[in-house]
């Protein structure tokens, strides 16, 4: 089954029990994806808490790891200043201390609105989490979804003008490595015009908005990584 991805490497080896912290970078799940898969604690921080070089829209690194403790700790040392990254945040605390879960709202997210439905064996794993924080006193309210698909095509669009960028500049030997599937994927981004590729990087601020203004009310938000458990890993997606 696939250990999901990008950081497929990072969390298969956690899993496996190589060592206690791995490292896995992110734009769009790839620490979430395969710790989610590979039954491990995955941490994707914001923008700036871990510096990174190069920067890049939505790209950040932090820890797979198999226990929260370890996850803590890994990232108090990711998380240190490093002036090559100009939006790099001031370094806190990531002690993991007790929670007090008497009356913790949590916004429980079962549909994103638009993708694949979740399967009912993901969603009883998260309704039987949301439970168990309830019987400890926490308040759980359903959290209606705030993605739409505009966002993730024009979100989309934007990826495949960048990756179709890449996959252009490579010489012919290496581009003929390149998985067909990820070619057919790209492959519209060279008719797109400069208001097709602008719009689309306006849907990532238009989903920061949207997330920043449906999770004010809680405390935390608890959902599905994904829809669907780990699918056979010949196949390039679910």
């Amino acid at each position: 089954m696939t250990p999901g991805g990008s950081s497929a490497g990072a969390a298969a080896a956690a899993a496996a029990g190589y060592g206690p912290l791995h490292l896995g970078t992110d734009i769009g799940g790839s620490i979430r994806l395969p710790a989610g898969w590979c039954g491990l604690v995955g941490l994707k921080p914001s923008h700036g808490r871990v510096p990174i070089k190069p920067g890049y829209a939505g790209r950040v690194a932090g820890p797979l790891t198999r226990t929260v403790a370890d996850a803590a700790l890994m990232l108090g040392v990711l998380a240190q200043p490093d002036a090559r990254d100009p939006t790099q945040l001031p370094p806190v605390d990531f002690m993991v201390r007790p929670l007090d879960l008497q009356g913790l709202r949590i916004g429980l997210l079962m549909n994103a609105g638009w993708g694949e439905a979740v399967q009912p064996e993901v969603a009883a794993a998260i309704t039987a989490a949301a439970q168990a924080f309830e019987r400890a006193g926490a308040i759980v309210e359903p959290l209606a979804p705030f993605t739409t698909r505009e966002m993730a095509d024009g979100i989309d669009r934007f990826w495949r003008m960048r990756s179709w960028l890449d996959i252009s500049a490579l010489a012919p030997e290496r581009r003929a490595k390149v998985l067909p599937y990820i070619l057919d994927w790209v492959a519209p981004a060279a008719g797109f015009d400069g208001g097709t590729v602008f719009r689309g990087y306006s849907q990532m601020q238009a989903l920061r908005e949207a997330a920043n203004a449906a999770c004010e009310p809680f405390d935390f938000v608890l959902s599905p990584v994904a829809p669907m458990p780990a699918y056979p890993a010949h196949l390039a997606s679910p």
